[in-house]
């Protein structure tokens, strides 16, 4: 099944146990609170890492319950290890970037050394709630892969589809968009897409259909397929829009957020958790609405805490 909105999707797995969000560096009022909303209604248990004092201080000034599970760093880089740490030990499902820089954050993140990448490319999946569609959308990569080569698309398909089959959808209907309908040689996009499709008719990518080139109104206006006569079981319907590179995705996110009322949130995969990167200037409801989404995806896992704060 698809989800018509973020609450229908955290509904579907309100009732898994709490899952503990690594927070990095979260000293910031925005972070904290979009912390405690996520504890609030979404199931999460936020394990701050930073300095203790000052966290615990700064969540005790904000007005929250507490006090919050606080694991201890001197710098950012410590909180990041930390992290990494957490997530090896079973003891965190998903790591949240707080205050710290986001280049210091992924550049530790990514090292072979440090084993959390679980696959060769990292993306970044962005779900937008639309006032005018009748489904949850996501669109990747917007954030990530700048002009990402025929397999780093392919991987952040099969990333998306990972998070997909997490919060318990079977079927995705997947539309890699271009300006075009039919493949043109001098639109690489276009190429790109038709050999995508190729590769799911092959297999490639178990639990989702797979269409392109496609244009964005086919994709996700019902009735335009008919005008233009495309036939396709995407058109009108799509979960997964795979955007051409960085520069298309980040002005449609944008597009989508600020002239059309969207409600965004974004996780990275491709990891041994989800990966929540939110920009520092995000609002609070942005940020929490990405946190309870990344815990969303793994709650069906299961597993109990096993250390206590410090």
């Amino acid at each position: 099944m698809s989800f018509r909105n973020f609450q229908q999707l955290f509904d579907s797995v309100k009732d898994g146990p709490p899952r503990r969000a690594a927070i990095i560096w979260g000293d910031e009022d925005h972070t904290m609170a979009a912390a405690a909303e996520a504890r609030r209604t979404g199931g999460v248990e936020p394990v701050f890492i930073g300095p203790p004092e000052a966290m615990k201080a700064r969540w005790a000034s904000l007005g929250f319950p507490g006090p919050p599970a606080v694991f201890p760093a001197a710098t950012p880089e410590e909180a990041v290890t930390a992290a990494i740490g957490l997530v090896h030990a079973g003891e965190a499902q998903l790591i949240v970037k707080g205050l710290a820089e986001t280049a210091l954050v992924m550049r530790q993140l990514v090292r072979k050394e440090n084993g959390l990448c679980q696959r060769e490319v990292l993306s970044h999946l962005t779900l937008m709630e639309l006032p005018s569609y009748h489904k949850l959308l996501g669109l990747t990569d917007c954030a990530l892969l700048t002009y990402p080569t025929l397999e780093q698309k392919k991987a952040a398909i099969r990333n998306a589809l990972d998070f997909y089959r997490g919060v318990g959808q079977q079927e995705v209907k997947t539309a890699v968009l271009a300006a075009v309908e039919r493949v043109n040689p001098k639109m690489p996009e276009a190429v790109d897409a038709a050999l995508l499709k190729g590769a799911w008719q092959k297999g490639e990518f178990p639990g989702a259909v797979v269409e392109g080139p496609i244009s964005y109104d086919l994709a996700v206006v019902r009735g335009a397929a008919k005008i233009k006569g495309y036939q396709s079981p995407v058109a009108g319907d799509a979960d997964l829009l795979v955007v051409p590179n960085i520069t298309a995705g980040n002005l449609l996110v944008k597009a989508l957020s600020y002239s059309a009322g969207g409600t965004t949130a974004a996780v990275v995969l491709g990891a041994k958790v989800p990966i929540v990167i939110p920009s520092r200037s995000s609002p609070v409801r942005s940020k929490a609405t990405a946190i309870k989404l990344a815990a969303a995806m793994t709650a069906r896992e299961g597993g109990e805490r096993t250390w206590t704060s410090r």
